[in-house]
């Protein structure tokens, strides 16, 4: 069991969570309904539902509905993007790096003008 976590419910709501949970001697519904009990005692208001499959889609969902929003609002496509910028994405070992490129173009300092 994670210690701040245990320390920060233990402080807030009262929860004595154990340091380990060996799963071969309990089971998960088990500690699920020690974890409960206790949140029902401090924060009768609460409930403590148990997911039994993790909503793996919605989460996935929601990832690519966020890269659909950037890709929108940058003018570029999440697939086949090549350019950064104004700056070449290099796909071979031989191009220059767009870290480079960003570093000649922007941070380098440019030569002064009397300067021979």
């Amino acid at each position: 069991m994670n210690p701040a976590l245990r320390h920060h419910l233990r402080q807030l709501y009262g929860l004595n969570l154990p340091e380990t949970v060996d799963l071969a001697e309990t089971t998960l519904d088990a500690f699920h309904a020690l974890l409960a009990e206790q949140i029902r005692a401090s924060e009768p208001g609460v409930v403590l539902n148990k997911l039994e499959r993790p909503q793996i889609e919605l989460i996935h969902e929601r990832a690519k509905q966020r890269l659909d929003q950037f890709a929108d609002g940058s003018g570029i496509s999440n697939r086949g993007a090549r350019r950064f910028e104004s700056f070449d994405i290099p796909t071979t070992a031989i191009a220059t790096p767009v870290g480079l490129q960003l570093f000649a173009t922007r941070v380098k300092p440019a030569r002064a003008p009397l300067r021979r």
